[in-house]
């Protein structure tokens, strides 16, 4: 998400700060839940460059990279390649705009680049987590350091 920031100035600057806010945020309610999120992973897809009056659009995209860079467990993908729709209608509840009417062109992504959106997310998950061979050696490694510590 972005994209309407990357239209308006003021949104955009404010965007890192609310975008920390949001991360802060989830992890708030879900300890509050009682679930752990000390190894929650976060991972966001860049939005495109500027285009479709997204003229702040670098303005978002450096947010989100410094954002999930901040962050133990964050990452990013780009989607600046990926093919975008023609100007189509969405008729949910048939109302212009965020309710349904004409999207303009180069807004939403096709079936194919919503694959691979889907893919890259799955990458960067693995990019950001060890893989279980990977913590194995990293906990052998750590009893025979402790073995040798004790003799």
């Amino acid at each position: 998400q972005g994209e309407t920031d990357a239209g308006n100035q003021t949104m955009a600057n404010a965007y890192e700060t609310h975008f920390t806010h949001l991360t802060a945020d989830v992890a708030t309610y879900l300890n509050a839940l009682g679930y752990g999120t000390d190894e929650m992973v976060y991972i966001t897809a860049l939005i495109h460059h500027p285009g479709g009056g997204m003229t702040y659009a670098p303005t978002v995209r450096e947010a989100q990279m410094n954002v999930m860079n901040a962050l133990d467990r964050g990452a990013y993908f780009d989607t600046s390649d990926l093919e975008r729709m023609p100007a189509h209608y969405h008729p949910l509840r048939g109302q212009p705009g965020i309710y349904g009417g004409t999207y303009p062109a180069n807004l939403h992504f096709g079936e194919s680049a919503n694959n691979t959106i889907g893919t890259r997310f799955a990458e960067s998950y693995f990019d950001v987590v060890p893989e279980p061979s990977t913590m194995l050696v990293v906990s052998a490694g750590f009893l025979l350091a402790a073995r040798r510590t004790r003799s």
